[in-house]
């Protein structure tokens, strides 16, 4: 009997001593990012991961006004999709993709904006603009019809978004599909962390 119960210990000893926890790691990890939070100087919050993965789609209407004011736009395109985010858990997401002329065989994503909904209802906000400054949007189709989207910059939203700050970019498979897949990685604020 000593021998059965020998066993069982002896293995679970071993699954203690593993070095690569399963766990998320706590918003708490000294090396996680700071950023400059809205409100001035001294105004700091944690950075954390921002993560997901999910499935988009193109429709036929939506938001124009976010383009109406963009120099070069020539033409909107609307997509839908969902999934599960980081800190949102499982969402629901509209774009608002504000396109214009670059070179003749080039057409540029001039302004990018997403409206991403929480399973709680809140929303989270996050933009990308071709002529930014710091963190310029780029949407980049490869030839197999792969797409990376580059700074998304993260701009609140409500409840418990409402001064969320960060960014993340997306990749996905074919664009051109009816429904093609994404992925997103980035970082946003912490909930509460601004001191």
């Amino acid at each position: 009997m000593k021998k059965l119960i020998a066993v069982p210990a002896v293995l679970l000893l071993m699954a203690c001593q593993d070095h690569n926890p399963v766990q998320p790691e706590p918003e708490v990890a000294p090396e996680l990012a700071m950023a400059q939070a809205r409100g001035g100087p001294g105004n700091v919050v944690k950075m954390v991961p921002h993560k997901g993965t999910g499935t988009m789609w193109f429709v036929a209407e939506g938001d124009e006004s976010p383009c109406y004011d963009v120099d070069g736009w020539e033409g909107t395109t609307f997509c839908e999709g969902e999934g599960t985010m980081t800190h949102l858990g499982r969402s629901e997401f509209s774009f608002t993709n504000c396109m214009g002329a670059g070179d003749p065989w080039q057409r540029l994503l001039l302004l990018f904006r997403v409206t991403s909904r929480a399973a709680n209802g809140d929303l989270l906000y996050g933009e990308g603009l071709y002529y930014d400054p710091e963190r310029p949007y780029r949407l980049i189709v490869y030839p197999d019809l792969s797409w990376e989207g580059r700074n998304i910059r993260i701009v609140g939203g409500t409840g418990r978004f409402k001064n969320a700050v960060g960014w993340y970019s997306c990749f996905g498979d074919n664009i051109f599909a009816p429904r093609f897949n994404w992925t997103c990685d980035g970082e946003i604020s912490s909930v509460g962390s601004s001191k």
